[in-house]
């Protein structure tokens, strides 16, 4: 299953992936660009983006949704979660994250911000969450906003950013949830684009 949907250079890249990981700040995090294959990348992208949404609006963020992927009856969207939780899957994000996942829970779900949108700054640390990731559609430019940004920290608190990952198609973001450290945060979409992607969270064992 994992040749199905991964690039080829993302599983043989393994080893390197790993020390990326470990050796990453402001905490363990990676971007993986390519990340699926190229055919299985655009039919998923296609679904994702022709779903339903509603809107999400609170003080942290304000963006729109889809339900939890769990409650889809999108066959391409159900084989995409499927993978996820796949034993060859979880087994190669156990040896990149050094860190052993449940086999059952997986959160998925698809996110659009459009123009004014953003998710201030927060580390995630809910129910157990061990990994949070998120694979972009679509494509931005600097100027578009949007990025995801990640803060150093002192004290548990977050003090300024450290790192901006521009939107990119089929590139895979994820990070270690870490309490008090793994402060992160979505930059306002500024412009006209839609900022597509389906994104999720992997849970501890």
């Amino acid at each position: 299953m994992l040749n199905n949907w991964l690039n080829n250079k993302v599983i043989s890249n393994l080893d390197n992936f790993k020390l990326e990981f470990e050796n990453a700040e402001p905490f363990s995090h990676l971007s993986i660009e390519n990340f699926l294959c190229e055919d299985k990348f655009n039919e998923l992208k296609k679904e994702c983006e022709s779903q339903e949404f509603y809107v999400e609006d609170h003080d942290l963020y304000h963006f729109y949704r889809t339900i939890d992927y769990k409650n889809s009856k999108n066959k391409v969207i159900l084989e995409f979660r499927d993978f996820l939780k796949s034993k060859e899957f979880r087994t190669f994000m156990e040896t990149l994250c050094s860190m052993k996942f449940d086999s059952e829970k997986l959160d998925l779900h698809s996110l659009r911000l459009e123009n004014g949108d953003y998710l201030l700054c927060h580390d995630d640390d809910v129910q157990n969450r061990a990994i949070a990731f998120i694979l972009n559609f679509s494509d931005f430019e600097e100027i578009d906003g949007g990025r995801l940004e990640l803060f150093n920290s002192k004290d548990n608190k977050p003090t300024n950013i450290c790192k901006s990952i521009i939107v990119k198609p089929n590139k895979f973001n994820f990070f270690k949830v870490t309490p008090g450290k793994s402060y992160h945060q979505i930059e306002e979409v500024m412009g006209e684009k839609q900022r597509n992607s389906i994104s999720g969270w992997l849970y501890k064992k």
